[in-house]
């Protein structure tokens, strides 16, 4: 399949990443069947490339990458490293299951901290010799290779990289071959740390370092052995001394606590006591746990600390409490405020024209005005000559009777009936 301007935008699309190509860190071009690396010269930002599972046989085309520091090309058909020297930042390089047979042509990369070239062809230690150029390479993926020279000359060429930590060599011939394979490249390869995904510890590298030494003296492997076997006895006789010393030092910080503790701050800690107890009786806090006549060091630390606890919880409750009290005092004070002012303002507004007291007497005397009008209204009638077809004879006895303001009615006048037109 051909990488065409088209196919790239598809996987663009596909993976949900910009249509711009200069915007694109990452691109994602696996498991496409690809022949040749092509149209890649827009994406100079890449800085992520994947090419996996395709079927390339070149390394090329990679020329705009400047900012490229990650590539995957296993799984493919390449037969030799080529064509990187524009990718001086390349940092991780895995070329993984490619038909590789010799490492070369990274002389330029001096960036580059990761090598994955596992599954390919290498069998010679002249197929790696590639390495030695790369000053920062760290990591160094060489297994399941055909690897099967003698294991002196790999490591003569390790021992050059001073940077090496992560090798592995599992699943070449050389490796399952080769007796001791480990403690000859753990105590010749001093700077690593992992072998065969396996960590290197200090204890492992201190028998390595003996059994080797005797080795290179000429010695059999027999009488290194013997040689790291008393050095596996001496590490254990050191650590069993540290245990003991760490023993002794917290026995000793546990007797000087003690001693203080029952010099020194005996009264406090009574007077904490009892404060203790009086909170857990006022709240039910009640101490479940029994006496003991013989309390461990941690033992006590971890009482001490669960008592602190439950002293600032009660702290904590009791503020909350007190808190609660204040807020209820205060909103009692301000009700009893409110309580004593209402009656002067009421006395206060008795002095206006809107009171109570004005409004009680504002009825009498509308009384009053209205009963006066009524008696100007029933004398006004009586002088008129419409006066007997006005009002009824009853009426005007009665109004002239001048009733008193409990028995006057001020809705029993009629209004004057306007006279009738004859014409």
């Amino acid at each position: 399949m051909r990488m065409s301007k088209e196919a790239i935008r598809l996987c663009l699309k596909r993976k949900e990443l910009w249509e711009s190509p200069g915007l694109n860190e990452r691109l994602y071009l696996h498991n496409k069947g690809f022949a040749e690396i092509r149209n890649l010269e827009r994406f100079t930002e890449v800085t992520s490339l994947f090419l996996e599972g395709n079927a390339l046989t070149k390394i090329d085309g990679l020329s705009a990458q400047k900012h490229l520091q990650t590539l995957y090309l296993q799984k493919n058909k390449l037969e030799h490293i080529e064509n990187l020297d524009g990718c001086l930042g390349l940092k991780y390089l895995d070329v993984s299951n490619n038909l590789i047979s010799k490492i070369d042509n990274l002389s330029s990369l001096q960036s580059l901290e990761s090598l994955i070239i596992k599954g390919n062809r290498l069998s010679k230690a002249d197929s790696i010799k590639g390495v030695v150029h790369l000053k920062r390479l760290r990591e160094l993926d060489l297994s399941k290779n055909k690897i099967n020279c003698t294991l002196e000359k790999i490591i003569e060429v390790l021992s050059k990289c001073k940077s090496l930590r992560i090798l592995s060599l599992k699943g070449n011939p050389i490796a399952k071959s080769t007796k001791h394979y480990r403690k000859l490249v753990v105590s010749r390869c001093k700077r690593l740390t992992h072998l065969d995904g396996k960590p290197i510890c200090s204890e492992e590298r201190r028998r390595c370092k003996i059994w080797g030494d005797v080795v290179q003296k000429g010695g059999s492997y027999d009488e290194a052995d013997a040689a790291a076997l008393v050095e596996l006895n001496q590490i254990k006789t050191e650590v069993c001394e540290v245990n003991a010393e760490r023993n002794a030092l917290r026995r000793s910080m546990h007797g000087s606590r003690s001693s203080d503790g029952s010099t020194s701050s005996g009264k406090s800690s009574s007077i904490g006591a009892t404060v203790v107890d009086g909170i857990k009786k006022t709240f039910g806090l009640v101490d479940s746990r029994a006496p003991s006549s013989s309390i461990s060091w941690s033992s006590k630390r971890n009482m001490d600390e669960s008592m602190r606890r439950e002293l600032e919880e009660a702290r904590d409750i009791v503020e909350s409490q007190r808190k609660e009290i204040v807020s209820l005092k205060v909103q009692l004070e301000e009700k009893q405020s409110k309580e004593n002012v209402e009656p002067t303002q009421v006395h206060m507004i008795d002095l206006g024209e809107d009171s109570e007291r004005e409004t009680s007497y504002s009825l009498l005397k509308n009384q009053q005005l209205a009963q006066t009008a009524n008696v100007k209204v029933a004398a006004d009638t009586q002088h008129s000559p419409l006066s007997a077809v006005q009002a009824p004879s009853n009426r005007s006895a009665s109004m002239s009777s001048y009733p008193g303001v409990d028995d006057f009615d001020p809705f029993s006048i009629m209004p004057p009936i306007p006279p009738r037109n004859t014409t």
